[in-house]
């Protein structure tokens, strides 16, 4: 592939924010030895990077940043012609130094895909506002259940009936997961709202556990007087003892809120049949602007 078709290939990748199929495109090319090497060590920062924000130790506003900085490195790679031949290679004296660096992010890129597997997003659709991803429940007792499935068909089936911009998917599952660790990864799905749990299934119901997160890029401007500011930063996490039919309702809830409909909230807060604190607190809350 010629350089120009390259390069325009590289930058749909990034327009689009696929990053790491733009360095396995670049890995698959026939490029000269000073171009690979400085594609590896902008790879090893991306990695670093995807690392980061799994652990959650960094800022949306940091992520971003470091984000951009690796895509104005790479377009920045291939928009001039690099150098090629033995002897320009062997003659320059900075890939004299850069030669055991490329080896060193060779040998921790290598460590890096045995030791970790990136998380895999939803592929969400672009045109709702509230982006739900749903992670399969951990099982407490002993009967089997889908309780993530549920869920999410019933999340996705409410809302839409109810002309509620929101879309509901399944995420991979993630094994002992903790609240740092989900808000880590609805930051980097770019989800709104994020659902994860345990299940008890019985004979007759199925008792969970949930707890839920929502972005801290969330939007809660449409929720005008609904709620107070101290109320919208409770909403923001939490946790539920519910069956399968309350917690439905409980969630659809704080989505209705979080969209400015006081009118759908109150609605399904009221279907709640065994009302915690928080459905309590929202319709109390909410009658006030019925």
């Amino acid at each position: 592939m010629n350089k120009k078709d390259l390069f325009q290939q590289i930058t749909v990748f990034i327009q689009a924010g696929k990053i790491a199929e733009a360095f396995e495109f670049i890995n698959q090319q026939k490029l000269d030895t000073e171009t690979l090497a400085n594609s590896a060590l902008i790879q090893g920062e991306y990695l670093v990077l995807i690392q980061d924000e799994l652990k959650g130790t960094i800022s949306s506003d940091e992520r971003q940043i470091r984000r951009n900085r690796i895509n104005d490195k790479l377009i920045n790679l291939f928009k001039e012609q690099p150098k090629t031949g033995v002897k320009s290679y062997f003659a320059s004296p900075l890939l004299k130094v850069m030669i055991p660096l490329v080896l060193l992010t060779i040998a921790t890129l290598i460590w890096w895909k045995v030791n970790f597997k990136p998380y895999v997003c939803p592929d969400f659709p672009s045109n709702y506002n509230n982006k739900v991803m749903v992670l399969p429940f951990d099982k407490a007792g002993a009967n089997d259940a889908k309780p993530e499935l549920i869920l999410n068909e019933r999340i996705n089936k409410i809302t839409t009936k109810n002309d509620l911009s929101t879309k509901a998917e399944i995420g991979t599952y993630v094994k002992n997961i903790s609240t740092e660790k989900a808000a880590s990864l609805v930051n980097h799905c770019q989800a709104d709202l994020i659902i994860w749990g345990n299940y008890s299934a019985g004979t007759d119901s199925t008792r969970l556990i949930i707890n839920y997160k929502f972005s801290e890029n969330s939007d809660w401007n449409n929720t005008g007087d609904l709620v107070a500011v101290k109320d919208v930063t409770e909403l923001y996490n939490g946790r539920m003892l519910k069956d399968m039919d309350d917690a439905i309702m409980s969630l659809c809830g704080l989505i209705a809120i979080k969209e400015g409909n006081g009118t759908l909230a109150s609605k399904w807060f009221n279907k709640v049949k065994n009302k915690e604190e928080l459905d309590n607190k929202m319709l109390d809350n909410l009658k006030q602007f019925q």
